[in-house]
């Protein structure tokens, strides 16, 4: 194996491996101010609630940086649950550069139907309760945790198109980028 490969992995699984100890770590005090995801709101807190985009690329290393064959917006709703549940398991698939929050990684066409499966079971795994998730928390100046309620249908539904648009791409030869 290439040691540049190599470290490239074991970066990626040291990456899953301080999510996985951040989620466990032992939780905050209690925040003084909670600010809720408001879609009208798109003033100081809105990048704060942020959502991503998905879009076809051609895959290889002469591809043109930044041109994309088909584009899916992901609504914040659906980012927060993609980073919360079914990215996890990309990093298992064949993927180029970085899966995460505020990263720009590509699953290969090789991927996309597995990914789609994932986003299919998440999607059906989904229960009927709003599900409220930390967006994101301002420990200093005050204790602010900001917040937002995950309509479960939306959810389900963003998945779903979500795996379609992967499929889609397979079909076409390309791999899918997502802009999280």
């Amino acid at each position: 194996m290439f040691g540049w490969f190599k470290r490239l992995r074991d970066q990626l699984d040291w990456r899953k491996q301080m999510r996985r100890r951040l989620q466990q770590a032992a939780p905050r005090r209690e925040p003084d101010q909670i600010i809720y995801y408001d879609p009208q709101d798109t003033g100081r807190h809105h990048s704060s609630f942020r959502g991503g985009t998905a879009c076809w690329v051609l895959v290889g290393e002469d591809r043109p940086v930044g041109e994309n064959f088909g584009e899916l917006p992901l609504s914040p709703a659906v980012y927060q649950a993609l980073l919360r549940g079914p990215l996890e398991e990309f990093y298992d698939l064949p993927h180029d550069g970085m899966l995460g929050d505020y990263e720009e990684g590509t699953l290969l066409p090789d991927a996309l139907t597995d990914a789609a499966r994932v986003l299919r079971t998440a999607a059906d795994s989904i229960g009927p309760n709003e599900e409220e998730v930390i967006c994101a928390y301002n420990a200093h100046p005050g204790n602010i945790d900001y917040r937002m309620k995950l309509p479960p249908e939306e959810v389900r539904s963003g998945f779903r198109e979500l795996a379609g648009f992967m499929e889609g791409a397979r079909e076409k030869g390309y791999g899918v980028e997502l802009c999280l």
